[in-house]
């Protein structure tokens, strides 16, 4: 309007300066801004008389076009007057309608963006569900939201339907409107009545196609046509078993207050008809006479002065059992019983009562054999496992549990050809489980699992998955099979077809039979086997990865063990503990190793007493054995000069105790010796009847830096309470800096002139290459006083490469070659034999000493490892005679073998009758225990400590050091009784 005004003015002016004219020029109208925006005619203002019209006006659209932008939102209108240039903006009288897009979704107000301040709400329909955010889609991404999406509820609200029935779900993600139906994931649930009945499938509606079912009971009788009443409106009538006969008023039980009476029940001497089907029921009548039910020839209830009614004589004597026709007194079978005299199976004459005498002499059992025991009537699973490839299942394997409990593995063997059957029998009402382990090639392998009554269970393969594959409950009365034996008591003979087989039988290995019922086939199980189980205190103390048989210490004739614990916490930081464990006192279970019957305790912090033990022999000949505790942090004699702790038998002490009780304490010659890293018995090398004993000290500088040192003390010397181990009887040290010898024990006689011998192993010595590893053998006749280098051994046995790490353990195992002269054991776990650190385990005969020195290569009997990485010979110990051929087992361990799971670690028992000259898988061995998790190392630790429960029968202990059972690395102990037989 000003600008207006100001133009009139000037008019008015100029024809004042034209009436009176001065002379001078009239100013040029095209230079004046008229409506004073800042541009002139002149200067490209397009209308002079309107502000908001000038160049540069909408410079969001153009710097230099003269637009209108009478709104100041930077763009031009989009319909000016005549000579003014045109721009976008479709609404210039309001700021906020414009092309600008604030919120960065590519849409501008003009473009019809209706929130331009939230990139979520436009008009694209990013679901394709036919809704945008601006027509109210409350997800636009999900194109089972939008508004209308729950038509049976609204046609307007923005509600989930993911289940497509018209019902909002009542649980929807923020922001979207609830509904109520109560299972959005189900259309069959909801709140549609389809059956018209007044009930929804929301509501306890069982059925809503049928009107009939209904959640309401109209007679009272307490269930409606959704439980099963098939009457309600008669309560008579209805799906309760009152009597609990199992047959209820809906199904024919015509009198369900009396649990003798139901369709098709045995008629019983009670007075009435029992079977609600017979032609002569009639409640409402007197009872009848009894009649001869089963047709048999005999009645039951001869006392109640009734007509026997069968076709011929009864004989004279009243029918034993009127209910069925199987009992009578026919002896059909001719085995002297019949079944009125308990013949529980009077077609087959090898059963009958007391048929298996050694199991039961009044049970009817099944003996086909003939060697005493009866069949085990468990119902039986079949597993067939199949190898198309018919090389074996190459560590796949499937594990059958009963009630939580491991009752064997099964797998196809190497040899065991294109398929193998296994048979599974699990007691009345027990569990099942089956589970399958992959193994390194799967492509081949297949496995069917069929009921007792021969239907598929489960099928798999090829590439079976591995986990649970199967799992139930089995009641026999559920399985056709199982119920005929029902009446057969079930014995123990698990193969009643062979004689050879029987509870008492021995194992006979590699002949792919349970001889003996253990449940053992050829020895492969693994250690869920274990009767006893002991599981470590604490988190790192790794229990398991230290033991120590030490015959019978406390004098009650069962043998003993020690465990080392060496991260023990109990005194102090690394102070360590070590257990002792009476055999008298195991009994089958699983216990905290806290319940050993004694504790000795470290003397102070990083002690690490437990690093070693073993037991001393009879050092001081009361024919009661000692032990020996190493403490090779301790700091007795100078920092880290280590310390061995000698406790007697005669003077054991119980509960818990501590290593400042022992009888002799022997402590290091120098500062960081760490003496009691190693200790062992020597037997007894000078024949006085006195056993001897071992130190070791593997950072003792006697031969170079860090050579180490083994102290050898004659039990007949040892006379006080203290000895520094340079005290000692002889002692030998390494040829080389950085040997680190320790390692050293008794062998036995091993060149018979009637002295014990000793094995020093040194997996450190590089004279073949770094950590090759040595092993010295000096007889009991060549020790003497002095401190000897090893070099002066009487034999010494070289590693055959580099890092196999040869001597880094040694164990004597007699005469296993009957030769007359005791034999040892020389472990190289670094081996490569069969791959990378798969270990070899040589076995060193007297026939094999040709010279004074040798490579372990010309060993005429060697075992190796399963599988690269398994590191067999970790563990070793020998176990005296199993079989009967006067000469001991060996027990070998491979604790990073893979087979059941990663580095769950495996040990393996072979037979000396087995070990012929030449190269042994350990995979061919008499008998094997595999680790169960990852990372047990199972065979680390293996020990035989003779017999635990003084049953005449030797036992087995298996250590599982990295088992987190309470805590990381808490380490489990396992104890197998009665294992070999």
């Amino acid at each position: 309007m000003m600008a207006l005004l100001s133009g009139f003015f000037w008019i008015l002016g100029a024809c004042a300066d034209k009436e009176t004219d001065t002379g001078e020029p009239l100013p040029d109208p095209l230079a004046i801004d008229d409506d004073g925006d800042g541009f002139t005619e002149k200067e490209g203002d397009c209308d002079d008389i309107d502000a908001f019209t000038f160049p540069g006006s909408a410079e969001r659209e153009a710097v230099f076009a003269c637009m209108t932008d009478a709104d100041g939102d930077g763009w031009g209108a989009k319909e000016p007057v005549f000579g003014v240039a045109a721009g976008t903006d479709c609404d210039d009288l309001d700021a906020a309608m414009n092309n600008d897009d604030v919120d960065g979704d590519g849409l501008g107000v003009c473009d019809g963006d209706c929130d331009d301040s939230d990139a979520r709400i436009n008009f694209t329909d990013h679901d394709g569900d036919g809704f945008h955010t601006c027509a109210g889609d409350c997800d636009d991404d999900n194109p089972l939201i939008h508004p209308g999406a729950a038509e049976r509820e609204s046609s307007s609200e923005c509600m989930l339907d993911a289940d497509g029935d018209g019902w909002g779900d009542s649980t929807p993600p923020n922001g979207v409107v609830s509904g109520i139906d109560c299972d959005d994931s189900d259309a069959r649930l909801n709140h549609s009545d389809l059956d018209g009945d007044g009930y929804v499938s929301c509501v306890a509606d069982c059925d809503d196609s049928s009107a009939f079912l209904t959640p309401e009971d109209n007679d009272g009788d307490g269930s409606s046509t959704c439980d099963g009443d098939c009457n309600d409106s008669d309560a008579s009538l209805n799906r309760l078993d009152e009597d609990g006969d199992g047959f209820t008023s809906c199904v024919d039980d015509c009198n369900d207050q009396d649990n003798t009476v139901y369709p098709n029940a045995q008629e019983r001497c009670d007075g009435q008809h029992n079977n609600c089907f017979d032609e002569d029921y009639d409640p409402s009548l007197p009872p009848i006479p009894e009649r001869d039910v089963d047709g048999d020839g005999s009645v039951a209830c001869s006392e109640d002065g009734s007509i026997w009614k069968g076709l011929t004589p009864a004989d004279g004597y009243s029918d034993c059992d009127d209910m069925s026709a199987v009992y009578n007194q026919s002896d059909t079978d001719a085995d002297g019983f019949s079944t009125c005299d308990d013949d529980c199976n009077d077609s087959d004459a090898f059963v009958y009562p007391g048929a298996a005498y050694l199991d039961s002499t009044t049970e009817c059992m099944r003996d086909f054999d003939g060697d005493g025991y009866g069949e085990d009537q468990s119902c039986c699973y079949t597993l067939e496992m199949n190898d198309s490839w018919g090389d074996g299942w190459n560590g796949g394997y499937v594990t059958a549990y009963e009630n939580n409990i491991s009752i064997g593995t099964y797998s196809v063997s190497e040899n065991g050809g294109a398929s193998e059957t296994a048979s599974i029998c699990i007691s009345d009402g027990s569990s099942f489980l089956l589970q399958y382990t992959a193994g390194t090639r799967e492509e081949e392998n297949s496995y069917t699992l069929f009921s007792p009554d021969g239907a598929t269970l489960v099928s798999d393969g090829p590439s079976p998955t591995t986990g649970d594959v199967y799992g139930t409950y089995l009641l026999w009365s559920s399985q056709t099979s199982c119920v005929v034996k029902l009446n057969i008591a079930s014995g123990t003979d698990c193969d009643d077809s062979l004689s050879s087989v029987s509870p008492i039988s021995d194992e006979l290995y590699g002949d792919e039979i349970d001889n003996n019922c253990n449940g053992i086939i050829d020895g492969q199980t693994d250690i869920s086997s274990a009767q006893i189980e002991y599981r470590g205190e604490e988190a790192g103390d790794r229990l398991g990865s230290i033991m120590s048989a030490v015959r019978d210490v406390d004098g009650d004739g069962y043998a003993d063990f020690l465990v080392g614990s060496p991260e023990s916490d109990d005194v102090d930081i690394g102070a360590g503990k070590v257990y002792f464990l009476s055999g008298i006192n195991m009994t089958d279970g699983s216990y905290d190793i806290t319940q050993a019957d004694l504790q000795i305790l470290g003397a102070a912090a990083e002690d690490k007493t437990g690093t070693s033990v073993s037991t001393a022999g009879d050092i001081d000949g009361d024919e009661r054995f000692d032990f020996l505790i190493g403490a090779p942090f301790s700091d007795f004699a100078g920092n880290a000069s280590g310390a061995v702790y000698l406790f007697k038998g005669a003077t054991i002490p119980s509960g818990i105790s501590s290593v400042s009780s022992a009888d002799i304490i022997f402590y290091g010659e120098n500062e960081v010796d760490l003496a009691g890293s190693h200790v062992g018995s020597a037997g007894d090398v000078d024949a006085d009847g006195f056993d001897d004993l071992l130190i070791g000290a593997p950072y003792s500088d006697a031969g170079g830096n860090r050579s180490g040192k083994v102290y050898l003390f004659h039990g007949s010397d040892l006379s006080g309470i203290s000895y520094s181990v340079s005290e000692a009887s002889a002692s030998f040290y390494g040829e080389g800096v950085y040997d680190e010898v320790e390692y050293a024990t008794g062998v036995g006689d091993v060149d018979g002139d009637g002295l014990d011998d000793i094995v020093i192993g040194v997996p450190k010595n590089d004279d073949v290459g770094l950590d090759a590893g040595k092993t010295y053998l000096i007889y009991g006749a060549s020790l003497s006083s002095l401190s000897l280098p090893l070099s002066l051994s009487d034999l010494a046995f070289v590693g055959e490469l580099p890092e196999d790490q040869s001597g880094t353990t040694i164990e004597g195992c007699g005469d296993v070659t009957a030769d007359g002269l005791d034999d040892f054991l020389v472990a190289a776990p670094g081996s490569d034999v069969n791959g990378n650190n798969s270990g070899k385990v040589y076995l060193i005969t007297n026939s094999a000493m040709l010279s004074t020195s040798m490579s372990l290569s010309t060993m005429s009997r060697y075992f190796y490892g399963e599988a690269a990485g398994d590191e067999a010979g970790t563990g070793l110990s020998s176990i005296n005679d199993l079989d009967g051929d006067g000469m001991k087992e060996l027990l070998i361990g491979s604790p990073l073998n893979g087979e059941a799971d990663f580095n769950a670690g495996k040990a393996y028992v072979y037979y000396s009758s087995d070990i012929g000259l030449g190269a042994h898988d350990l995979a061919s061995s008499s008998l094997s225990y595999m680790g169960l998790e990852s990372n047990n190392y199972v065979g680390g630790s293996v020990l035989a400590p003779g017999d635990l429960n003084n049953d005449g029968v030797k036992d087995l202990i298996l250590g599982a050091s990295g088992n987190n059972v309470n805590g990381a690395n808490t380490g489990m102990i396992f104890v197998f009784l009665n294992p070999f037989e």
